[in-house]
């Protein structure tokens, strides 16, 4: 907002180089979000049982194979991933009262609890060629991480409208409407 408005040109070539910057940053930013976010919904990444039940007690005679995770996240899903099946099984966007911590501990138990009907869904060989138990199983777990990177995302920008930028601290809303220039705040006095 600062940038369009200045009028000085020194000035709005500084405010230009710290947009492009900051907007590089965010980029970053949520792809390193999105990584880690997707890894979120991914049902071995939030259980013991990460790559094969493994040595524990195994009362449904699940695979021990210390591939199952390459093969679940490798191989199967680029078969049968799609976007229009991801976009379709994307949850509405659940922005009411969001508490990142909260929200945080309650998409990992969700996905938690995808954990055992994964496995049934390997043994029952629903991970093989192009089935559609699988399919359907892998785009509903991808929607789920699409739809939390966006709520999660969507909930920043939002909460970037009150935010205060620079020192002495200046409102956000306030450059935006043109009553406050955040000048000295950005760059300082000296």
């Amino acid at each position: 907002a600062a940038e369009k408005r200045e009028t000085n040109m020194e000035r709005q070539a500084w405010y230009r180089a710290d947009r492009l910057r900051r907007e590089a940053l965010i980029l970053r930013d949520i792809g390193v979000m999105g990584h880690y976010v997707g890894d979120g919904s991914q049902p071995h990444h939030t259980s013991i049982h990460f790559n094969g039940w493994g040595d524990f007690p195994n009362p449904e005679g699940f695979t021990n194979s210390r591939q199952t995770h390459a093969l679940f996240e490798g191989e199967f899903t680029a078969r049968v991933a799609r976007l229009d099946a991801i976009e379709a099984a994307m949850p509405a966007a659940r922005l009411d009262s969001f508490d990142p911590k909260t929200r945080t501990v309650a998409y990992l138990k969700t996905t938690l609890g995808t954990v055992i009907p994964f496995y049934r869904l390997e043994k029952a060989g629903g991970f093989k060629d192009q089935d559609p138990r699988g399919a359907a199983f892998v785009n509903e777990r991808l929607a789920a991480g699409a739809g939390e990177l966006r709520d999660f995302i969507v909930s920043a920008w939002t909460a970037s409208g009150s935010a205060s930028i620079g020192w002495p601290a200046v409102k956000v809303a306030e450059v935006e409407a043109g009553t406050a220039d955040p000048w000295i705040a950005m760059v300082g006095e000296d």
